[in-house]
């Protein structure tokens, strides 16, 4: 209860602040190093929660999420540090925590890359870096999993309509290191936090095997409709490579094969408020391919959840002070 009592008045305060300054909006070009550094504060639930028909027995989800993001700039836009963690406390009856308001961490991510350059040409933004997973989160430890180091590679293109838009495809290729090639703990649903961390492949479809890589790829799309107005929709295709058999593996494992199939699926619809508070209505599903009757899923389906939140970015709070 006191965490809860505690993020909502960060929120609220948050709310107030940006109306405050809602009329004094400036366009602020800040070369401070931690530049980009936001907090998004969100709340979110599932689709099923909108009908007590949806399944045999009504089971609603209702969460608070908290992502803190800090950025650096090492060196401009060509060496950027990033470190990422979200937290989630569900509000209604949890399924996956050992007591209720929880509040549940993802992995540690750290983002060591360039925001990229432009080849002249074509116009075609070219960016990448490392991504390093620190196994923060109970998912991680379920799989006893060390570190997960995912390199990737980025491809954007910016095309004059409305506000601006910009169509680009990406790709990120995480190895994994664990302490065994099977989980220690079985479990069929814990809460990840990041649908494309390493850990969270084998709570998408159940199995026991651990997976030492992921391939996760696809395309993203960015709309500027108004100024301050931006729609997100992206596709992702999620590949998880699992550890090969032992002699004594017994037969149900065997069944799984080598692979396991994910995907996801996100849109948002975002407006800046003002120069440092942004709001947010979004989507996001993940998913195995095949429902448990054998056919295929769509991407809006029943484990969809719908968000709505703010991000604050902190370099002109600070910037006004200075």
């Amino acid at each position: 209860m006191r965490a809860r009592k505690l993020l909502g008045a960060a929120a609220v305060a948050v709310v107030l602040l940006g109306a405050s300054s809602a009329l004094a909006r400036e366009e602020l070009k800040s070369q401070n190093p931690w530049r980009d550094t936001s907090i998004d504060y969100g709340h979110v639930f599932s689709a099923t929660s909108l009908s007590k028909k949806a399944e045999p027995t009504y089971n609603p989800y209702y969460a608070q999420q908290l992502v803190i993001t800090p950025v650096w700039h090492l060196w401009d836009d060509y060496l950027v540090a990033k470190v990422r963690l979200a937290m989630e406390q569900e509000l209604t009856n949890s399924d996956d925590t050992t007591y209720q308001n929880q509040v549940m961490l993802s992995d540690l991510q750290v983002d060591l890359g360039t925001s990229g350059v432009t080849e002249g040409f074509t116009g075609i933004k070219i960016s990448g870096g490392v991504r390093f997973y620190l196994p923060t989160s109970l998912a991680a430890r379920a799989t006893t999993m060390y570190l997960a180091v995912g390199p990737g590679l980025a491809l954007s293109r910016k095309i004059p309509i409305l506000q601006g838009l910009t169509i680009g495809y990406s790709g990120r290729f995480n190895f994994a290191f664990h302490k065994f090639t099977s989980m220690q703990n079985d479990a069929t649903s814990i809460a990840c936090g990041a649908y494309d961390g390493p850990s969270c492949g084998q709570f998408v479809q159940t199995g026991l095997r651990n997976a030492w890589g992921q391939l996760v790829h696809g395309p993203r799309i960015t709309l500027g409709i108004i100024e301050g107005l931006t729609f997100d929709v992206s596709f992702t295709w999620i590949k998880s490579y699992l550890y090969p058999l032992a002699a004594t593996d017994y037969a149900p494992d065997r069944q799984s094969g080598f692979q396991r199939q994910a995907q996801a699926f996100e849109g948002s619809l975002s407006y800046d408020a003002t120069d440092f508070l942004s709001i947010g209505l979004g989507f996001s599903s993940l998913y195995g391919d095949l429902a448990p009757d054998g056919k295929w899923r769509m991407p809006f389906n029943r484990l969809t959840q719908i968000s709505l939140g703010i991000s604050v970015a902190i370099d002109p709070i600070v910037s006004k002070f200075q």
